[in-house]
């Protein structure tokens, strides 16, 4: 995560016991910005940030059953706080369309609920000329928790709040108003990468690490202090705050109503491994659309070293379920779930789980879903004692090790095809103003 001061460092379990969850809101989120300034922050302890540098993605680690495996989290020093007096909101008279839960037979969708434009990498579907390469997936265990979810809060009905800190279109640092979600808290430790929808009900700003008080206003401060310009939620959504590849921490994140509404997920994902075991630091140690790498990724011994080697394998990587395997050949109905997702729009790698010997996985979801994806995968116990509830959790694993890379993912080929050409699912909907309406595309069952 050469973003600057976030590096998701994966929470440790029991060796025996074997956990998947996720998290999300009731609605979609999404960030967007083609062309977006390098995050501006305060640099680590250990480096000072550069320009273009972004905040780096780190969890504290959990004891486990095995403590001599464990390593213990970087220490980082508490950024000092930026000075700056709120500006007001002069943008146009905000757009209101409630957010409800879509799908991709749609026909219209609010931008709330499922956000970005069309060709927005989290809504291109993967190409029928997609190429597959095996990625090699290692991974003892999938874990989740709210320390490793994304926090967005871009839901227009939610009551106003001052955002502190915040990046403003100017370019400056100030207080800003936004929509704060009245049950999110934070504690200003390492992954609080958020997303507040600002009063204009269209600019997003995102920043890490975020201090917030359930119904209080938030601020981008705590152990590391980064913000990014605002971006539009109505456009490509490509840049953010995850660290270890410079991604949206918006866009790709499992929601709420992904995993309680019947309807397929209608949208790529987003997923950390363990860098160690699975990552190259091969030309950089990230590829399109990622833009960075962790900072420490290519120095032996740091904890965000990339061990792997597997070229293809790297921050920025899309990995898709083959098209040999079935999604129905998951007996648990959520990983059945998540596995036509990942064949149908696929999941990028956007952070660095830095997990060490213990090798374990995580999808990224916002903050209060995990216990959601725990539930449907664990019967609601964190530490799936029982056999049936361990084999559930034991299959989403399995189906992140069935991944595999598309190779020809680019800017040209998205989702490893020309726009134009077949898919695996239909292009997302128009907004339900009538704008961003998609091209025709031939849907192909992969």
């Amino acid at each position: 995560m050469k973003f600057s001061l976030y590096k998701y460092r994966k929470q440790l379990i029991p060796a025996t016991a074997v956990i998947a969850a996720a998290a999300a809101v009731g609605t979609y989120f999404a960030v967007s910005g083609n062309s977006q300034p390098a995050a501006v922050g305060k640099p680590t302890a250990s480096k000072a940030a550069s320009a273009g540098e972004g905040a780096q993605f780190v969890t504290k680690s959990k004891a486990s059953a095995t403590p001599s495996t464990t390593k213990g989290s970087p220490k980082a020093t508490p950024s000092a706080k930026h000075s700056g007096k709120a500006t007001p909101n002069t943008e146009a008279s905000p757009k209101a369309i409630p957010s409800t839960a879509l799908s991709s037979s749609s026909s219209s969708r609010s931008p709330y609920a499922w956000p970005f434009s069309w060709d927005s990498i989290w809504n291109i579907p993967i190409a029928s000329t997609a190429t597959y390469a095996a990625a090699n997936i290692t991974s003892t265990g999938t874990y989740e928790e709210s320390s490793e979810s994304d926090y967005d809060s871009v839901e227009p009905t939610f009551p106003m709040v001052s955002l502190q800190n915040a990046r403003l279109a100017s370019g400056g640092i100030g207080a800003v108003s936004v929509h704060g979600d009245p049950a999110m808290s934070a504690n200003g430790e390492w992954n609080t990468c958020s997303a507040f929808l600002g009063a204009d009900n269209t600019s997003v700003y995102q920043g890490q690490t975020t201090e917030l008080t359930a119904g209080g206003n938030p601020t981008f401060g705590g152990v590391a202090d980064v913000t990014w310009a605002p971006v539009d939620i109505e456009g490509t959504g490509t840049a953010g705050c995850h660290g270890g590849s410079g991604l949206s921490g918006l866009g790709g994140t499992l929601t709420l109503a992904d995993l309680t509404q019947s309807a397929p997920i209608a949208h790529a994902l987003k997923i950390a491994l363990d860098g160690l075991t699975n990552y190259s630091s091969a030309n950089g140690g990230f590829r399109w659309p990622a833009t960075n790498a962790d900072t420490g990724y290519n120095v032996s011994g740091s904890d965000a070293y990339y061990g792997g080697s597997n070229p293809n394998v790297q921050e920025g990587s899309l990995l898709a379920l083959p098209k040999s395997i079935s999604p129905s050949s998951f007996s648990n109905p959520t990983v059945a779930k998540l596995a036509q997702a990942m064949q149908d729009y696929g999941a990028y790698i956007v952070d660095n789980a830095g997990s060490d010997s213990n090798n374990f996985s995580t999808l990224i979801t916002n903050y209060n879903a995990w216990s959601q994806l725990d539930s449907d995968l664990c019967s609601g116990d964190a530490a799936c004692p029982s056999a049936s509830s361990t084999t559930f959790a034991s299959q989403l694993d399995n189906l992140i090790q069935d991944l595999a890379v598309v190779t020809n993912n680019t800017a040209s080929t998205p989702g490893g095809g020309a726009i134009g050409g077949s898919r695996c699912a239909p292009y997302a909907p128009q907004f339900n103003d009538g704008s961003d309406a998609p091209p025709a595309v031939t849907v192909v069952n992969c």
